[in-house]
């Protein structure tokens, strides 16, 4: 109907309506795949297909899915990976799904004519971390721990303005945790947040 593949609509108004229904479609599609997930992750059902993942191409594919978002919201993204950044072993699907959560919850609460940042480094141990880092609207340290619990959405009267289900950062992390790995999130009101997401060393994997 919005594409008038049967012709047009008539009345401006019925293309808004179609609209609005889309986005509910979606929205509500969105949350009943989030809680499937959740299910199966807390059942241990979830099946994770492991490879050796690029994760320079991993994270400027997941990037480029966000673009379109970034550039209609004004925002400046930015992608750090050093050359030869190892490899992470781990299931490409999920891997890709931690970052567009994290990277479309940062566009959502950042203002126009600000930054979202996306890099990968290795630390002394091996270790890889994926940074995550917006000039949003912050979150206050009283609320940080509510964050990362299902159907939490903080973020203070802006949060209001975004729909959304509130299960995106629980499911990140426990897509995470399923990889060995953990989510934390620094913050400060007015002047962003960083989320960090470290992997074991033992799913480090060097170019041979």
């Amino acid at each position: 109907m919005e594409e008038g593949i049967f012709g047009l609509l008539g009345h401006e108004n019925y293309l808004e309506y179609v609209g609005s229904v889309q986005d509910s479609g979606k929205h509500l599609l969105n949350l009943v795949n989030d809680i499937l997930d959740i299910s199966k992750i807390e059942a241990g059902e979830m099946e994770f297909e492991e490879t050796v993942v690029d994760v320079d191409d991993l994270i400027r594919a997941s990037a480029k899915i966000v673009a379109n978002s970034a550039d209609k919201a004004e925002i400046t993204l930015n992608i750090d990976v050093p050359e030869n950044t190892p490899h992470l072993r781990g299931d490409d699907l999920r891997l890709k799904q931690i970052l567009l959560n994290l990277l479309a919850n940062a566009i959502k609460f950042t203002p126009a004519e600000a930054r979202v940042s996306v890099s990968a480094c290795i630390d002394q141990y091996n270790a890889m971390t994926w940074r995550i880092i917006d000039t949003g609207v912050g979150i206050s340290a009283k609320d940080l721990p509510r964050m990362l619990k299902p159907f939490e959405q903080i973020r203070g009267a802006v949060a209001h303005t975004h729909e959304g289900t509130g299960l995106g950062l629980y499911l990140t992390k426990s897509l995470t945790e399923a990889h060995g790995g953990t989510l934390e999130i620094e913050s400060e009101v007015g002047r962003g947040t960083t989320v960090f997401v470290r992997f074991p060393s033992e799913r480090t994997i060097f170019p041979s």
